[in-house]
């Protein structure tokens, strides 16, 4: 199996030492090759929010850097690990430009067959950070099966050292598993709703927002429950559809073209 960890930090400190043991916990369970992708190595211009990878395509980005090459090692590989060490009470710049580059996948997510952790340096005194990031790639469509919030090493009494490596291990043993399940998770109620959304702004904005409309006809999604084939409650299903209306009347009522 191929995981990449893709770093958020501007140097090799103590959130690759960190990801390095989930690397050799990992590779205890079977045989991984383990990558990790520097961001601080990559040519990622500052996104300058024209919205044009969302109208019309991603092909469309005016920047021409190196987001094609990293959606690219995050298509092959077959789990994530998002690591970004807390800096001013958030994840890094680094990471923030990375994620406002892929902002399309969003409204076009890909990644329902990946499962990913999320690896938050100094995140145990920052969960904001963590839910932020899972949010994220959630809404890529990634199963965000870990989740992942140490502190500095080097400021650890031994005893909360060791309390935080045990947890490092149960989060890292958690992704393994996923990895080996396969198994797609049955969306939530949340999930439900955030499709429906989407799906009445694919058909309402097909003109203003090629891009979304031709995704969901290519994926034949507007006759759909969900993103992919899944065993889905019942209740939430009856109860998204049963809201569907009240999200179309909030939207007609606060945005044009709806």
């Amino acid at each position: 199996m191929k995981i990449l960890a893709i770093m958020g930090s501007p140097r090799k400190g103590n959130s690759y030492k960190l990801t390095r043991l989930i690397e050799d916990r990992l590779k205890t369970k079977g045989e991984i090759d383990f990558e990790y992708l520097f961001l601080k190595d990559t040519e990622l211009a500052n996104c300058i929010g024209c919205h044009l990878c969302v109208q019309r395509g991603e092909e469309f980005c005016p920047l021409h850097d190196d987001r094609d090459h990293i959606l690219k090692r995050m298509e092959e590989a077959d789990g994530v690990i998002f690591v970004s060490p807390v800096y001013m009470f958030t994840i890094t710049a680094l990471m923030k430009n990375f994620v406002d580059h892929l902002a399309f996948l969003v409204h076009r997510p890909i990644f329902f067959q990946k499962p990913a952790m999320i690896f938050i340096h100094r995140g145990d005194m920052f969960q904001e950070s963590i839910k932020y990031m899972a949010r994220v790639a959630r809404s890529w469509g990634f199963s965000v099966v870990a989740r992942l919030g140490i502190p500095d090493p080097d400021d650890m009494t031994p005893q909360s050292r060791e309390k935080s490596i045990r947890k490092l291990e149960k989060e890292t043993d958690k992704f393994f598993r996923a990895l080996e399940s396969g198994k797609l998770p049955a969306p939530s109620l949340y999930d439900l709703l955030g499709f429906r959304v989407w799906k009445i702004n694919a058909l309402a904005l097909k003109k203003d927002f090629p891009a979304d409309y031709q995704y969901w006809k290519e994926h034949k999604l507007f006759d759909k429950d969900y993103y992919y084939d899944a065993p889905i409650n019942p209740l939430k299903k009856v109860i998204a559809r049963l809201l569907e209306p009240l999200v179309r009347m909030f939207m007609r009522r606060t945005f044009q073209g709806y």
